[in-house]
């Protein structure tokens, strides 16, 4: 199944208050890595309201360890941030594979993520979220058909290719190296570089479908056109 899902942000997790003080911004956080059993590294791009260095405050949050600014030409602004976390949500991360490219979105004290998981999965996913607090509510839900959502991308090439042109990649001038976006995934910079070209291509190829199908609409919106 395809799910779209929300869960309420916890007290005491990292960005529940920054969250209340700045209603009008809206966070994602992606490529998250737990390196211990407590602390995980994510980065986190914040949207919104008045161009600003969000590092000071950021860091001020009780369970923040450190921040790192990697882009803060315009915006969004992004950061790489080591969180203190409860063991309990590192071992969901791994249980339900969601460790890495699978944003969540948040937004007030509400999270939303997209994912795709058998019934049983899902199923015990939403149990273990009921149980800790997270309180889940399912938004979208459909089955699995066909390619994916996105062009045929796989959420992998999506997170990469959204990171790519969020960070300026695509700008002229090129506004981050291939380099620093492979550092961000972990990955080496030839496998960055490979699904990098292959997302684009799909995404080329969808939208040429649909121009020449005379979706003109659908094609501009995969083009990123107004």
């Amino acid at each position: 199944m395809e799910v779209r899902l929300s869960a309420r942000v916890p007290k005491g997790f990292a960005w529940h208050r920054f969250l209340l003080d700045h209603p009008q911004l809206t966070l994602v956080a992606a490529n998250r890595t737990p390196v211990d059993d407590r602390h995980i590294v994510v980065e986190l791009v914040i949207r919104g309201g008045e161009e600003s260095d969000w590092s000071s405050e950021l860091r001020a949050q009780a369970t923040i360890v450190s921040v790192q600014e990697l882009s803060h030409i315009g915006r969004p602004h992004v950061y790489r941030v080591k969180w203190k976390a409860p063991q309990f949500y590192t071992e969901l991360l791994h249980r339900f594979d969601l460790v890495g490219a699978v944003p969540f979105v948040l937004h007030g004290e509400k999270a939303t993520l997209s994912l795709a998981l058998a019934k049983p999965r899902l199923r015990a996913l939403m149990r273990e979220l009921r149980r800790r607090g997270f309180a889940p509510e399912i938004l979208e839900l459909r089955a699995l058909r066909g390619p994916p959502r996105g062009g045929g991308l796989t959420p992998k090439q999506r997170a990469r290719f959204q990171t790519a042109v969020e960070a300026g990649f695509f700008d002229v001038p090129r506004r981050v190296s291939l380099d620093e976006l492979a550092r961000r995934f972990s990955v080496r910079k030839s496998a960055f570089a490979e699904s990098l070209a292959l997302a684009r291509r799909k995404i080329l190829i969808a939208a040429g479908r649909a121009l020449v199908s005379g979706e003109a609409a659908a094609g501009a919106a995969v083009l990123g056109l107004p």
